[in-house]
């Protein structure tokens, strides 16, 4: 055997999809036991801080924050229904219903390791109605989307906070404008090329010719505004209801919370499972915030998120029972 067989003797093993696919999730649990025990320790080390926020806290603005992010969550339900094909389920409201209910129900799925659980919750929910192709497309749109979000309303803050609230409207009016951009965008085969490495489960897909047609109309648009609006008016309402947070501060703070969510959108991580609040400490650090402050702002953002996202799974499953009541009684 000469030594060139030797070594591709050697190397085709490693090169086999099906050991490349056991050491990636072998790296996703790991990865994902790591945050675990992170935002374990998180917890425990300044638990008496994130209490103290939320002791003094606002109740008002509290309650402000969580509807608000609910209504975001709402929003992107409606953009998933807009991205759907018609032909997939029925135009009326008994298939847009049942489609909203699927998409929030279906967000409990993030917080298991891999990036395919939500869809594959989608899946299950809706069967033979919702073709594989649709879906995986319609949530590669959605995080596409959420990436442009945060992204932009971290630049939005930060616009808002330095130069006065006009050119942060303005700001914030762009970021709209892209995020319906992008909503319409076409999305084809050819985007395949750019997935290969990041999601190769979109990538084959894509490349065996599944396309999403753009779905210009009010549900869309409606879906956009609530989108938005809802995640800015949120966050920032959250972070306002500390007593010791000012409207500079504040702008300041949900500018900072935005750009870890892009972190926790990119990483390998479910739901982003501490590498948003990781993210919050060192980039906070850079700003010369206190270790004490970002942590409990950390496990205080989390814990809202846990909050939004089980209320979210609630009305989703109202929403079901409610369609197959109406429907057993009509």
């Amino acid at each position: 055997m000469s030594h060139r067989s030797k070594i591709n003797a050697v190397a085709l093993p490693m090169s086999d999809p099906s050991q490349r696919a056991k050491w990636r999730r072998l790296f996703v649990v790991s990865l994902t036991a790591a945050a675990l025990g992170f935002m374990g320790f998180l917890s425990v080390q300044y638990w008496s801080e994130a209490w103290a926020w939320l002791a003094h806290a606002n109740p008002f603005l509290i309650v402000a924050s969580l509807g608000s992010l609910l209504a975001s969550f709402y929003g992107s339900a409606l953009l998933f229904v807009a991205s759907i094909q018609g032909g997939s389920l029925s135009s009326g409201h008994g298939g847009q219903h049942k489609l909203i209910a699927s998409f929030l129900l279906s967000q409990i799925g993030k917080y298991i390791p891999g990036r395919v659980w939500s869809i594959a919750l989608q899946k299950a929910l809706l069967g033979t109605d919702l073709p594989i192709q649709s879906a995986v497309l319609t949530n590669l749109k959605l995080a596409i989307l959420s990436l442009v979000l945060a992204a932009g309303a971290a630049i939005a803050f930060m616009v808002w906070s330095s130069f006065g609230l006009f050119l942060g409207f303005v700001a914030f009016s762009a970021v709209g404008i892209a995020l319906f951009i992008l909503f319409a965008f076409r999305l084809s085969a050819r985007t395949g090329v750019v997935l290969q490495r990041l999601w190769p489960l979109a990538a084959r897909l894509l490349y065996e010719g599944a396309q999403q047609k753009p779905q210009i109309n009010i549900l869309g648009i409606v879906g956009i505004i609530l989108y938005e609006l809802g995640y800015c008016v949120g966050w920032l309402c959250l972070m306002l209801a500390s007593a010791s947070v000012n409207l500079d501060a504040g702008l300041r703070l949900t500018a900072l919370l935005s750009l870890s969510y892009v972190i926790g959108l990119i990483s390998l991580l479910p739901a982003g499972l501490g590498a948003r609040e990781g993210a919050l400490l060192v980039i906070g650090g850079w700003y010369g915030m206190e270790t004490a402050s970002l942590a409990s702002v950390a496990i205080v953002t989390r814990l809202a998120l846990l909050v939004v996202e089980f209320a979210a799974a609630l009305l989703g499953t109202a929403i079901l029972a409610l369609q197959k009541w109406h429907g057993t009684n009509s």
